[in-house]
């Protein structure tokens, strides 16, 4: 299994996922300076289907009382909709033109035949077939959007009642959204999912 560690979780991806963390990659460095907001890990899974995946941890962290920010964002869920929104469409945005520069080079479309058919050996993890199989699977539409959003149960001054509440609108928010991504909200205390496990930290 690969493991990775973000925003206070370790998360661990099965032998079926590819997996590229966005912000360790040499992509960001680049293309950050554009105002581009990519997720927090790209997947690709059984190399038929991208799962873009954002993580929000609003847990208690350290005994601390829950910052401002965390009460801010459970009365506005639009807000973080808005947020999470606009990664996506970046993301989109940086497959393509991450692709765009790979097609401009020569060497690229002299390789990439042979990386191709190697694609199902260890040289899977390459970065420019990754990159390649990511906009291929966009254009097929076979993709989603995974919100990994870990929260209390309840806050001092937020109930249970109102997290699951807040959880519900923003999964409404997000559903209608006009990009025509599906997207799915999770967190560890729902059904263990066969790709992907969280263990909060």
């Amino acid at each position: 299994m690969n493991s990775f560690t973000e925003s206070g979780l370790l998360f661990r991806f099965s032998h079926r996922a590819v997996v590229q963390k966005y912000d360790e990659h040499r992509y960001f460095r680049r293309l950050s300076g554009s105002g581009l907001k990519g997720v927090d890990f790209l997947v690709i899974l059984d190399k038929s289907q991208l799962i873009l995946t954002e993580v929000k941890n609003y847990r208690i962290r350290y005994k601390e009382k829950p910052p401002t920010e965390i009460y801010h964002i459970l009365n506005h869920p639009e807000i973080l909709a808005e947020k999470i929104l606009g990664k996506a469409a970046d993301t989109l945005q940086m497959i393509r033109v991450v692709n765009k520069f790979y097609r401009k080079s020569r060497m690229h479309n002299l390789i990439l035949p042979l990386l191709q058919m190697l694609r199902n050996s260890r040289f899977t993890l390459h970065t420019r077939l990754f990159w390649v199989r990511a906009e291929d699977l966009v254009k097929q539409g076979n993709f989603k959007f995974v919100l990994w959003m870990e929260t209390e149960t309840a806050y001092p001054d937020f109930s249970a009642e109102k997290v699951r509440a807040f959880r519900q609108k923003l999964q409404n928010l997000l559903t209608e959204n006009m990009l025509g991504i599906e997207f799915e909200i999770k967190s560890s205390e729902d059904a263990a999912e066969d790709w992907i496990m969280c263990e909060v930290l």
